[in-house]
C-alpha cells in the first residue's frame, strides 16, 4: 500500500511507515512532493538501485573528464578520445 500525506501530518505519525510500503510526503501549500519514505521492507532494494543510479552517473561524469586528461601537460600525443579510453581500461586491468 502507498499513502500521500503533508509534511505535518508525517512528522506527527512516525509510525505510519510501518503501515504503507511507501509514503509520499508533499507540502500541502504548494502541492509539491518533498519525497518519499520507503518502509524498512523495501529499503535495501531502494538503496542498491540509488546507489546503481549514482555509480552510473559518476562513471559518465568521469568519461567527460577523460576527454580532457593530459591536454595541458601534452601526455595525450594527440590521441582521440576513443584511444585514450582504451589506454585508460588497459591501465585499470
Amino acid at each position: 500500500m502507498k499513502a500521500k500525506i503533508g509534511i505535518r501530518e508525517f512528522s506527527r505519525k512516525v509510525n505510519n511507515l510501518e503501515l504503507y510500503d511507501y509514503i509520499e510526503v508533499v507540502d500541502k501549500k504548494t502541492k509539491k512532493s518533498k519525497g518519499i519514505f520507503v518502509s524498512e521492507k523495501y529499503a535495501e532494494v531502494v538503496k542498491d538501485f540509488l546507489e546503481n543510479i549514482i555509480k552510473e552517473k559518476k562513471l559518465k561524469e568521469l568519461n567527460e573528464i577523460m576527454k580532457f586528461k593530459g591536454i595541458l601537460s601534452g601526455d595525450t600525443k594527440n590521441l582521440k578520445f576513443k584511444e585514450l579510453k582504451e589506454m585508460k581500461i588497459k591501465d585499470e586491468k
